[in-house]
């Protein structure tokens, strides 16, 4: 332990240790950067302490002196020491508790299974190939391990790597065909665009619709959920109105065509949050619980419909 350190030694690139890892992991990796190092029993001993820290360099600064000898008795020591946080090492039973989630790609799956396989030294071929099927979700890759299994792992990789490639290959696919459809639906509302605002009717429109009656306008509860961030402006609504082709105006739309009191898809809009909890404090109850049957204009029709029963403001 008293060998004399050459001038170009060089101290490991290791991690501290605090004494709250695994003490036979960090010696390992020691033991590799003194075998790279070529160091002797003596200089093992005194590289050794260097990366101490925490605990494990108070337990050091407390032995006694000359209780070291040799390195395997600085070896021996420290394990001792340090037993109480030790990795708990996995048995094979482990692996079979390893299951695919259901959204789970196999090449996820795979790598997940390799990194618990790793603790695993003493697992065999046979047994992971077994507990790797049995975690697999009924799809493609099982059936075919079903129809022709395999005894060995590695067997089993050669042939999963197909169905990986397989699977990356659809989902590629299906992302192509998600970008064209959405560029097609970005584009569509700049070709109907084209067309007359008062021709085109607002999405979601309710043919005959019931609505919560309520104590003020439309226009009212907009500018009132509007100020609250609690509707989202239309796919059709224009930064800049164009040019006016009739006296109606929508705020929702900023556009010409209808006027916002007449417009459906607001409307909408305004009873789906009504339904969900909000602007409770706009309905009008009155009219809202009773049984009886109220009048409802929509554009220059009236006509006697029977008011929905809203959920009650706590």
């Amino acid at each position: 332990m008293a060998d004399e350190l050459p001038l170009n030694c060089q101290t490991p690139a290791i991690a501290e240790y605090n004494g709250t890892t695994d003490p036979m992991e960090h010696l390992s990796r020691f033991e590799n950067a003194a075998l790279l190092h070529r160091y002797t029993d003596g200089i093992k001993g005194r590289v050794f302490v260097t990366a101490f820290a925490g605990a494990a360099q108070q337990w050091f600064n407390q032995l006694p002196v000359g209780v070291i000898g040799s390195f395997q008795e600085f070896r021996s020591l420290f394990l001792h020491q340090f037993t109480s946080s030790r990795k708990v090492r996995k048995t094979e039973l482990s692996l079979f508790a390893i299951r695919q989630g259901e959204d789970e790609p196999l090449k996820e799956y795979l790598q997940r299974f390799n990194t618990a396989a790793l603790e695993v030294p003493a697992a065999t071929q046979e047994v992971k190939a077994n507990a790797f099927s049995q975690g697999l979700l009924d799809g493609d890759f099982f059936k075919s391990l079903a129809k022709k299994p395999v005894s060995k792992f590695d067997a089993l990789l050669a042939r999963a790597a197909k169905y990986i490639n397989m699977e990356e290959a659809q989902a590629a696919k299906k992302d192509s065909r998600g970008e064209k459809r959405k560029e097609i639906w970005e584009e569509a509302p700049s070709k109907k665009s084209r067309g007359d605002f008062r021709d085109r009717k607002p999405p979601f429109q309710r043919v005959n619709a019931v609505y919560t009656p309520l104590t003020v306008s439309i226009t009212q509860a907009f500018m009132a959920v509007e100020e609250k961030g609690l509707i989202t402006r239309p796919r059709s609504w224009r930064d800049t109105p164009q040019r006016p082709k009739s006296n109606k105006f929508c705020r929702f739309h900023n556009d010409y065509g209808h006027t916002t009191e007449e417009c459906r898809h607001l409307k909408n809009e305004i009873e789906r949050l009504i339904q969900n909890g909000y602007l409770q404090e706009y309905v009008c109850w009155e009219r809202a619980r009773g049984t009886g049957p109220y009048q409802k204009k929509e554009g220059d029709k009236t006509r006697e419909v029977r008011a929905p029963s809203p959920r009650r403001p706590s």
